[in-house]
């Protein structure tokens, strides 16, 4: 793993929508607001390809029937990749992981280190110019 040291702002707790075709998901996992009623837990969805996630999985596995942890995004977030990245790379959601933004794509974040297919790191904010 590149980084196992993260911010925990907001840790939030939710479950996965009958619905879903996976059985629980993972940190830093790109996830989708389903449903919030205000009163419990969050439902997710894992995150659909080139959208931007609501939430992402925190450390305690979403599951169907047991609720998990998850953490909106921000600098510091934990990100799970897809594939290789290197530092201020733009980063989108591609197969249920972070990946290095292809051209015209809506970015998410920005990669905070550098990291391979499976790691876990950072989310760093993507720098705008005023």
């Amino acid at each position: 793993m590149a980084s196992t040291s993260f911010l925990t702002l907001g840790a939030m707790r939710a479950k996965l929508d009958m619905s879903a075709t996976v059985s629980n998901t993972g940190t830093g996992q790109p996830l989708t607001m389903v449903s919030d009623n205000g009163a419990g837990v969050i439902v997710v969805l894992p995150c659909a390809n080139d959208t931007i996630p609501d939430y992402v999985g925190g450390v305690s596995p979403c599951q169907k029937a047991i609720a998990g942890s998850i953490h909106p995004i921000y600098p510091g977030a934990p990100i799970s990749l897809g594939g290789t990245v290197v530092r201020g790379d733009k980063l989108m959601v591609s197969g249920g992981q972070f990946v290095k933004a292809a051209s015209g794509k809506k970015a998410v974040c920005c990669a905070a280190s550098d990291g391979g297919a499976g790691d876990i790191i950072q989310a760093a904010p993507i720098p705008v110019v005023a």
